[in-house]
């Protein structure tokens, strides 16, 4: 009888660069992932809000002990990166604020709980943020209590405010960063002037 040629052989589990991530389960219109060239956020698994920091470029694992932001008092509903400073990172949340976290050089060694500012312009949980494309200290956020709010990082106060038809659905910015647009559950599309604070343009999503 011939021996089997593959007798010494023992297979090995493929290694998957991102796994045992215990990521948050609520349903949102916003993203629970932001990413540049420097790190990885992610809306964790936590009961108040805690978001987990991964470096993009190495193989990385969740841990029962992962090292978290956390500082919110619910889920969060949207994460992402300033588009001028790649460790400045601001969350949408379910209780009612928005924060900006400033990322430690070295990523997470510990759990950080202090947060470099938080809005509270909102009354009901926030859905989703955008960072001005041009004016470094300018964000934006949309909420279910149907507005979208620009404001100073900075200070952290508003500079206009835009009443919607309906709970947000997407959030973004024009090219130079003078019009900010959001479509909403009404299924309406509303552009908004912040610098002239006022609604310039609305527009009904019809079937067909």
């Amino acid at each position: 009888m011939s021996q089997s040629a593959y007798r010494n052989l023992f297979g090995e589990e493929p290694r998957y660069k991102y796994h045992h991530m215990d990521l948050c389960k609520a349903t949102t219109e916003g993203n629970k992932m932001a990413i540049n060239n420097k790190f990885m956020a992610l809306s964790w698994n936590y009961d108040r809000g805690g978001i987990a920091i991964f470096d993009p470029n190495e193989y990385s694992y969740g841990k029962p002990d992962q090292k978290l932001l956390k500082g919110h008092k619910g889920k969060i509903f949207d994460l992402k990166f300033s588009p001028f400073c790649s460790d400045l990172l601001a969350s949408a949340s379910e209780d009612c604020t928005v924060k900006l976290w400033k990322i430690p050089e070295e990523g997470l060694k510990e759990d950080i709980t202090n947060d470099a500012q938080t809005y509270t312009g909102h009354k009901r949980k926030v859905s989703l943020v955008a960072f001005n494309p041009l004016a470094a200290d300018v964000i934006a956020s949309s909420s279910v209590d149907y507005s979208i709010q620009v404001w100073n990082m900075i200070k952290s106060e508003v500079y206009s405010l835009c009443k919607i038809h309906g709970a947000p659905t997407s959030l973004d910015w024009n090219e130079n960063g003078s019009l900010i647009g959001a479509t909403d559950s009404d299924k309406k599309i509303t552009v908004f002037d912040p610098r002239a604070n006022k609604e310039i343009f609305t527009h009904v999503v019809t079937d067909g």
